[in-house]
């Protein structure tokens, strides 16, 4: 994916150093922290696996450390969760909606304050599911 970014004219790509997590195709660990300390990013991309009342969970502490080390060197950060996400925990609890930018998702923000999400429009996008 980065050397495709890297194609685009004005878009620059950087690379975390780290031990990769093939399963999620994520470099972690200490180093990749360590090397999060040269950049401060416009926005942050994010995910997690699941989405309860209380907030975004993932799946380890790894995973949750290094999305917290992203978040505090980022401007903005948006979450990116389908529907498959909604009222499901992970091991790990990541961050309560207060601290939540922006979440991206297909899902029905009235559907979402149903489920007992306390997200605020200006927290809110969508994008379009593909037919």
């Amino acid at each position: 994916v980065g050397e495709m970014l890297a194609l685009i004219p004005g878009v620059q790509v950087f690379l975390l150093a780290g031990q990769i997590l093939a399963r999620q195709s994520v470099l972690l660990g200490k180093t990749a922290i360590k090397s999060l300390q040269f950049w401060r990013f416009d926005a942050a991309f994010l995910s997690a696996e699941g989405m309860d009342p209380q907030g975004l969970w993932n799946s380890q502490p790894a995973v949750v450390e290094q999305q917290k080390a992203i978040m505090a060197r980022s401007a903005k950060s948006f979450f990116c969760l389908d529907a498959n996400k909604l009222n499901r925990q992970a091991p790990q609890f990541l961050l309560p909606w207060n601290r939540v930018d922006s979440l991206l998702t297909e899902i029905p923000y009235e559907q979402l304050l149903l489920a007992g999400i306390p997200l605020s429009p200006h927290q809110y996008g969508t994008r379009p599911v593909p037919a």
